[in-house]
């Protein structure tokens, strides 16, 4: 038995590596950007959902978060030359500063007034971004932008869409695993006493206030970091793709591939690039798949808290439930 549960983590680590490995073969061209895109926005999920699911703050400013990261990866990589893994490092930095800086609220703040905080904070960075624009490689500015686009290298590690995906797939799959640590850590910990009450959290010595913005800094970070990688995918970015809105697609997706789990969070990023691909492809209106957002949330909401993850797990292990042999 004690053998057994020594190898039970063997499964977790041994399909995600898998299906890194073999999935970027199996898919073709266009899949290959569906997919890499769902990963991306995987990555930006799970800040959302390990501020929604572990503190209860919605935060609504996480794509503009992701445009930061984007920012700062383009501007550096055009400016300087170095590495994409040294402008991604650097985006990341920045996006999780920015993190804490739209998350200051949160020590005072929480429910509507926090949300609204964060979306207003991510309509400021639209207008902002869509005066300067993204870095293409133009003449001088803080933006560096001119009428000849420069697109950006790909990594070395990364020279095509399937090298790339497995890329997205290493850190996305990294950045889940740490999380996972973080919560079965003290800040886990934390995180569960301040979600049930911020008062008894105090009062069993919990640093609230710097407990949240850990929180904040990391779900920034893992933003910034989806940036980059978006940034690498399309060689430059669009004002257009960070718009307000988005950030309140990104919760809904959140929430019905569920919070709480991995699984969800990668459902979450399948929701939302892949199919809206698939509706493309069967020759329906992408833009349908708002409207299967917004069903899926009411369900969510409605029956299932813990998302689509938390009912396939439910309905599995109910059916192990039924196959047991009677004691």
């Amino acid at each position: 038995m004690a053998d057994a549960r020594r190898l039970a983590w063997l499964p977790r680590l041994l399909l995600p590596a898998a299906a890194i490995v073999l999935l970027p073969a199996l898919l073709g061209g266009y899949w290959l950007k569906a997919w890499l895109a769902a990963v991306i926005y995987a990555l930006a999920a799970s800040g959302v959902a390990l501020l929604q699911a572990r503190l209860g703050l919605v935060h609504l400013g996480q794509v503009a978060l992701m445009g930061v990261g984007g920012w700062v990866c383009l501007r550096l990589w055009h400016a300087t030359g170095w590495p994409f893994e040294a402008c991604l490092l650097a985006a990341t930095l920045a996006a999780a500063a920015a993190g804490l800086l739209v998350g200051l609220p949160a020590l005072w703040l929480r429910g509507l007034a926090f949300s609204l905080t964060t979306l207003m904070a991510a309509g400021a960075f639209a207008v902002a971004v869509t005066a300067l624009q993204f870095p293409n490689g133009g003449a001088g500015g803080l933006a560096g932008y001119g009428f000849g686009t420069v697109p950006m290298a790909r990594p070395a590690l990364a020279p095509d869409d399937a090298a790339l995906l497995r890329y997205a797939a290493l850190g996305l799959w990294a950045c889940l695993a740490l999380q996972q640590a973080l919560l079965r850590s003290a800040s886990g910990r934390a995180w569960a006493l301040m979600r049930q009450s911020e008062a008894a959290a105090r009062m069993a010595g919990v640093a609230v206030g710097p407990r949240k913005l850990q929180a904040l800094a990391l779900a920034g970070a893992v933003a910034g970091m989806a940036g980059s990688l978006l940034a690498a995918m399309l060689g430059t970015l669009d004002p257009r793709s960070f718009a307000a809105s988005e950030s309140i697609v990104l919760l809904a997706v959140a929430l019905i591939g569920g919070t709480q789990s991995p699984l969800g969070i990668l459902l979450a990023g399948l929701l939302h690039r892949v199919l809206p691909a698939l509706l493309d492809t069967a020759g329906l209106d992408a833009q349908l798949a708002t409207l299967l957002f917004g069903l899926g949330l009411m369900h969510a909401l409605a029956t299932a808290p813990g998302g689509l993850a938390g009912q396939w797990a439910h309905a599995w292990q109910s059916l192990r439930a039924r196959r047991a042999p009677p004691p």
